[in-house]
């Protein structure tokens, strides 16, 4: 009895010191790819190649050239905004309420029937437009810097006057607004950055295809597709039969995964490298001069657009063994989504088609994939804060091309109720720290200071001036303290100031 009891606890303890070893493997392993760069970087110390960035130059080049001559011929202007009060009102018959509004409650009366405890401060208030998913027109008042919100689908039986109203689960609510609802034609010099944006960015372009289908991690199930069977087939045989020495090393390689010490693991990543240098070298050198190599390549390259399925794996042979367009045009028919906040897998993507565009002279494919990497603009099933820091912004890609990097900040930070059909609009979070990384970060500062004192701008603009600069400062320092930029904040009119 004694012996089976020892014999079950031995494989018990064996059991769970191999689970403890896998542990050990991927923590080591997660410890060196969090080490590592998030993207490789080529001998410019750049996330592009020489190459790509000469190609981009040159259109930079013709680009600003062509923003030099072209005069302003569209008047931007602010989205509609007001001051005003917003009310949660708790306890009261919603048709009663309803019923005073509609009768024209004055707002003193309203306050001391409705709310005579309540401190309610000016606001400012703002309103903007949407289609939703079922095609229809939204109109969403806003208490900024976004304090209280409502979405109205019937604008007219919600509006009386001065008053819009809401019915919420447990209470009602209520705006006031003090001054209706407002445009401002933006000042010659900020409608210029906005028109220097649109001059960059196509409006009319997107990354991705209109046929594009998402894929989780960027997987797609290419087991399915018989030709790319055969292509890989060939390549694995042809690998093993005329380089048996570089095909039986990698047995050897794979046994390295056995170890846990961070010197095994060390030697792994090392003789992986190796290998595949070398199958990398045979296949350019030898396998890939060959009719049927790229007869095989060809036919499978067909049936993925046939059946609009790929992968990273097939593109990377399409790009080194066919074109770099045709690598750009399976890439571009693919979204892919994060599986979690450490899937790096959505930015990597992007940045091969960034890659790819630049190499292609695809300027306009290019600017909005690296601008969706700068503004981390993807799809993710769980997005944790705890992995932000690890996404970089790249904005000293974009100054190596001359271009005019603050005016295009600003020219996708600032809101309008005009703009341009896919009007790029960046993440004042991101943008923020993107300037925080940039070579001009001091210059951008003192004009973002200038931006949040000037009264000719919109107070909406003006707040978000504000807001680019608390995350640029929020990003330079590691002992960040909101007192240190309330001179700042101060800045602002009071009842924006007060609340942001």
């Amino acid at each position: 009895m004694l012996f089976i009891y020892n014999w079950a606890f031995f494989i018990f303890t064996k059991q769970i010191l191999s689970k403890m070893k896998k542990i050990i493997f991927f923590l080591l392993l997660g410890a060196s790819m969090s080490a590592q760069s998030e993207f490789n970087e080529f001998e410019n110390n750049l996330i592009y190649s020489s190459e790509a960035i000469s190609r981009l130059q040159e259109i930079v080049g013709d680009k600003n050239e062509e923003f030099r001559k072209c005069d302003l011929t569209k008047d931007f202007v602010s989205i509609p905004q007001a001051k005003g009060f917003c009310f949660n009102i708790k306890g009261h018959s919603y048709q009663k309420i309803r019923s005073d509004l509609k009768d024209g409650i004055s707002l003193e009366n309203f306050s001391k029937k409705y709310a005579p405890n309540s401190k309610v401060q000016l606001s400012l208030i703002t309103k903007t437009k949407y289609t939703n998913y079922n095609n229809q027109e939204i109109i969403s008042i806003t208490e900024e810097p976004n304090l209280n919100s409502i979405k109205i689908k019937d604008w007219e039986t919600s509006n009386f006057g001065n008053w819009i109203i809401t019915k919420g689960w447990k209470h009602v609510k209520i705006f006031y607004i003090q001054d209706m609802f407002k445009t401002a034609k933006l000042p010659y010099k900020y409608s210029r950055m906005i028109q220097y944006a649109e001059c960059l960015i196509d409006s009319t372009t997107q990354i991705h295809s209109e046929n594009a289908t998402s894929y989780r991690g960027g997987y797609s199930k290419s087991e399915t597709l018989e030709k790319r069977k055969a292509f890989y087939n060939y390549v694995s045989k042809k690998f093993k039969v005329e380089k048996p020495i570089l095909d039986k090393k990698i047995a050897k390689i794979d046994n390295y995964k056995k170890k846990v010490s961070s010197e095994g693991y060390k030697k792994f990543r090392k003789d992986l490298k190796n290998w595949k240098n070398l199958r990398s070298n045979f296949l350019r050198d030898s396998l890939s001069k060959r009719e049927h190599f790229r007869e095989l390549l060809l036919e499978a390259h067909e049936e993925a657009l046939k059946e609009n399925n790929s992968d990273n794996k097939f593109e990377e042979y399409i790009a080194t063994y066919l074109s770099k367009e045709k690598a750009l045009d399976l890439k571009r028919n693919r979204i892919v989504v994060g599986s979690c906040s450490m899937d790096r897998s959505p930015r990597i993507h992007a940045m091969n088609i960034a890659q790819l565009s630049a190499e292609s002279y695809q300027w306009d494919v290019f600017l909005r994939a690296h601008l969706n990497i700068m503004n981390d603009r993807f799809q993710r099933a769980t997005d944790g804060s705890y992995a932000w820091k690890n996404r970089n912004t790249y904005i000293k890609e974009l100054e190596v091309l001359n271009i005019d990097v603050a005016s295009l900040v600003y020219g996708i930070s600032l809101r309008v109720d005009n703009p341009s059909k896919n009007h790029y609009f960046g993440s004042i979070r991101r943008v923020g720290r993107a300037i925080a990384e940039s070579k001009d970060k001091q210059e951008i500062k003192s004009q973002l200071i200038e931006m949040i004192k000037d009264s000719s701008l919109d107070d909406y603009n003006r707040m978000l001036a504000f807001y680019l600069y608390q995350n640029l400062q929020y990003s330079l320092d590691k002992d960040y303290d909101k007192n240190s930029i309330k001179p700042i904040k101060d800045l602002l009119p009071t009842y924006l100031s007060s609340k942001v």
